[in-house]
């Protein structure tokens, strides 16, 4: 299930749409989010306080252009699928200054408005064995894989950790859990940490030498399975590798 935002600055369009929505009765819709003001938008998502899958955007706002504002999002949330909505036919070709899965013309049409969210909802299952979904309080992350170097626990509390530490989101869990969610790049290697051998440059006997240049650590626990499984996965991207270039 997923949270659908729409952000239009006009409010009576923007309750439109909403029922427009609700009347569709999609299962796959968890919630729906109105915004006024894009600034407040974003602002809200950049500081986690809800996160969603699809976005329907209206091309021209107040306060910043829906274009720039759905490269914000994709910055933020890559594999959000927006939608654009406007009654002008001029910002048709500038909407493809960014990924977006449908163009809506105004008024929105109950006929359109299902067709563009089946889309979304089918691109959003089609990446979903590339992502890894989270679900805390804000809503549902959806974070792609490729961005995650570890997920560490600490005491109940899970951190998804990206580039030079970055926190990606943070939710209560087992890490043994999120590991059975995780591909098999990913692995133990230590009792509080999760490692994706994709982001690391080589082995020790203590830790991981990550891309970014930090370390992970290493528990002598899992020291001679870290070895040789990092050891298999490297084998086995080579093999890949040699394949591609036949």
């Amino acid at each position: 299930m997923w949270n659908v935002v729409i952000c239009d600055d006009q409010a009576e369009i923007l309750r439109n749409v909403a029922q427009k929505l609700n009347s569709l009765k999609m299962e796959e819709i968890r919630s729906i989010i109105c915004f006024q003001y894009a600034d407040f938008m974003i602002g809200e998502l950049e500081e986690q306080r809800f996160d969603a899958g699809i976005f329907i955007l209206d091309v021209k706002l107040k306060e910043m252009n829906g274009i720039d504002l759905a490269g914000r999002i994709l910055r933020l949330h890559p594999n959000s699928q927006i939608i654009f909505m406007s009654g002008y036919n001029d910002y048709f070709e500038d909407a493809y200054e960014v990924e977006h899965c449908f163009f809506l013309r105004k008024p929105v049409t109950d006929v359109k408005l299902e067709k563009a969210m089946r889309r979304a909802i089918k691109n959003l299952g089609d990446k979903k064995k590339n992502f890894f979904y989270v679900e805390n309080k804000s809503g549902q992350y959806v974070i792609d894989c490729s961005e995650i170097f570890i997920i560490e626990r600490r005491k109940r509390k899970l951190l998804v950790m990206g580039e030079n530490g970055k926190l990606l989101c943070s939710f209560y869990g087992k890490l043994e859990e999120a590991g059975a969610k995780l591909p098999d790049h990913f692995f133990q290697c230590h009792n509080s940490i999760l490692v994706n051998f994709r982001k690391a440059r080589s082995i020790s006997s203590e830790a991981f030498l990550m891309i970014d240049g930090s370390k992970v650590a290493i528990s002598r626990s899992h020291k001679n399975e870290c070895k040789s499984s990092f050891a298999r996965f490297c084998s086995e991207r080579r093999a890949k590798a040699e394949a591609k270039e036949e």
